[in-house]
């Protein structure tokens, strides 16, 4: 009886950090984050597309790639379109609008078999593929949580292609875009000067905007933690 009840309580530590994965926690909201590549026009041999393991994006001219799942964040890859197949083009322009369950199902699949995926070891700071048509550059995050009182609504990377090799591709953050909850934006230049924090802070918000309203909810699993020693320390003593 005494290990059910131990197990039940390690049980529940473990959901509970499990759904706070995909929970947004008191005080706090999400944001979208959308990227660009603003200069996708001058490179007309090449396809550039945003791919974690669960899906991928094309980036065509104007359009903001975004609405990847914020545990996996995706890399960009660049390939040469000449050296893709004609199977491999129609699944990267291929539109899911319409697709049912199989059909999304297969689309997976497909793309699995085309960025070959190393599965071992699971490493989500790493491409970890083995396509050699593939070249992998920049990881980016397309969801963030923020205090709830800060007033971004949605926040637009500007990248630029800056250096394209054959085994190597730089995109560089040029600027952000802030767009408020209020309907303004601004628009504010990415610095890449040794000892500056590149990624500009909006005008409207000061460093309160990003401090964390709901400390109390994080303090659940140590809570946990501890009622769980207290627990088999007190049945220690009593033997």
């Amino acid at each position: 009886m005494r290990n059910k009840t131990v197990i039940l309580l390690f049980t529940a530590l473990i959901l509970v950090q499990i759904a706070q994965a995909d929970m947004i926690s008191p005080g706090m909201k999400g944001i979208s984050r959308c990227y660009t590549i603003t200069n996708l026009d001058q490179y007309p041999d090449y396809t550039f597309i945003a791919a974690n393991r669960q899906d991928f994006k094309l980036f065509t001219p104007n359009a903001c790639i975004d609405g990847f799942y914020k545990l996996f964040p995706p890399f960009i890859f660049t390939a040469k379109t000449a050296d893709l197949t004609g199977s491999e083009i129609t699944l990267l322009h291929q539109d899911t609008a319409g697709l049912d369950g199989r059909q999304l199902e297969d689309r997976q699949q497909k793309l699995a078999d085309f960025l070959q995926w190393d599965l071992w070891p699971w490493d989500q700071t790493s491409p970890a593929i083995k396509n050699p048509k593939l070249i992998p550059s920049l990881q980016i995050r397309t969801y963030e949580e923020i205090s709830s009182i800060n007033p971004i609504d949605s926040v637009e990377h500007k990248l630029t292609i800056t250096l394209i090799s054959e085994h190597a591709v730089a995109i560089t953050e040029s600027s952000i875009v802030y767009h408020y909850t209020d309907g303004t934006s601004e628009e504010k230049p990415v610095k890449h000067y040794l000892g500056e924090n590149p990624t500009p802070r909006p005008a409207t918000c000061d460093l309160n905007c990003w401090t964390w309203h709901g400390a109390s909810w994080r303090l659940i699993p140590l809570i946990a933690i501890i009622l769980i020693a207290a627990i088999l320390l007190k049945r220690r003593l009593s033997k």
